[in-house]
């Protein structure tokens, strides 16, 4: 029995003795653990020179178009042309009855020879009666009839000139002749009507010179001037990617606030002809910043507010800016306010950022 206790109290012992320098010995050290410096992918902000196509309508018309006129009134008794004949500049066209202006001109040289000898013999007694009034022959009162006299034949003169060249030009007006080369494309006459001064005969087009005619939305105006060059393509004549320069830019807006634009053609085709309709397709560049993000550059804040993180290159950190988006396509964003030229934009996992955040830019390996 007492064995037994002997060994009771040698294991007792034993126990105690691991338990009490199992107390004293202090419990291993453990580190905290450090998070990884997370590495972004990004985009610097940069100028960039934007190019906008845009398409417009219009249609095609002659640079030179004209619609004919007498310049005289009468009967017409000649039509020298027919729609669709190919003239030469000065070519008659029309004519009217001449006989009126013929008579006029005769009645109008006649007169010009009464006056020129009633000038004749005034002219001789006014020279007589100045010799006779140095002489003192004869008093003031008849040298100043003399006088009157003169002058009075030799206004009779020049106004009988006058008349003679009217008639000449009337006469001459009673021949249409072309302004220039050209085709005439419409008649609105018949022959041996009474035409009346300024009244249109015919239509005449310069086919070799063409332009396209357009209206231009006025947020569009600044960025065109003339020599602009300007694609057309007209689907009726086939033709596609005719050069135009721009030539004529109105100044008083037209149908919802648009601008009249003319662009002359390049060359000519035989396939175009003036009133066909056309496609005009402009390029217009302009500067702005390449504010074109992928759609996870950008988060919601709580409040609705859109927000891109910044990279501040000093402190290596991240903070949020707020900034204005409008959807460029499904996964891309244009930023149209809140950035500014040199800012470094992290361009994914923007989500998984905050704000102080240290970070590394992302250094692709190859």
């Amino acid at each position: 029995m007492s064995n037994i206790n002997l060994m009771i109290r040698r294991y007792s012992l034993i126990i105690f003795t691991i338990i009490l320098f199992g107390c004293d010995t202090p419990p291993p050290e453990t580190k905290e653990a450090v998070a990884p410096v997370k590495a972004i992918q990004y985009q610097v902000i940069k100028p960039q020179t934007i190019l906008q196509h845009r398409k417009l309508s219009g249609y095609i018309s002659s640079v030179n178009q004209s619609k004919l006129s007498f310049k005289v009134q009468g009967q017409l008794t000649q039509i020298y042309v027919e729609v669709g004949d190919s003239v030469t500049e000065g070519q008659p066209i029309a004519a009217i009855d001449a006989t009126p202006f013929q008579h006029k001109l005769a009645q109008a040289k006649a007169e010009l020879a009464s006056a020129n000898a009633g000038f004749k013999e005034r002219s001789e007694n006014y020279q007589r009666q100045q010799k006779i009034f140095k002489k003192q022959l004869i008093n003031k009162n008849s040298m100043d009839k003399a006088q009157a006299d003169f002058d009075q034949a030799q206004s009779l003169v020049l106004l009988a000139q006058a008349k003679v060249s009217l008639s000449q030009r009337d006469l001459k007006n009673t021949v249409l002749r072309a302004p220039f080369n050209g085709v005439i494309t419409q008649r609105k006459v018949a022959q041996f009507e009474e035409i009346n001064i300024r009244q249109v005969i015919m239509e005449i087009q310069d086919p070799n010179q063409l332009e396209v005619n357009f209206l231009v939305p006025s947020s569009l105006v600044d960025a065109l001037k003339q020599t602009d060059a300007v694609s057309i393509d007209i689907p009726s004549a086939k033709v596609r990617k005719q050069l135009a320069r721009i030539n004529k830019i109105g100044i008083k807006t037209e149908i919802r606030g648009a601008y009249p634009f003319s662009a002359k053609l390049a060359k000519s085709n035989d396939q175009i002809h003036s009133g066909m309709a056309a496609d005009i397709f402009i390029k217009i560049t302009h500067q702005r910043l390449g504010v074109i993000l992928p759609e996870s550059a950008v988060v919601m804040a709580p409040n609705g507010d859109e927000h891109v993180y910044l990279y501040d290159d000093k402190t290596q950190q991240v903070f949020p800016r707020k900034v204005s988006t409008s959807l460029l396509n499904a996964n891309q964003l244009l930023i149209s306010s809140g950035l500014n030229a040199q800012d470094i934009v992290c361009t994914t996992g923007a989500e998984f950022l905050r704000k102080g955040q240290h970070v590394t830019l992302y250094q692709a390996k190859y």
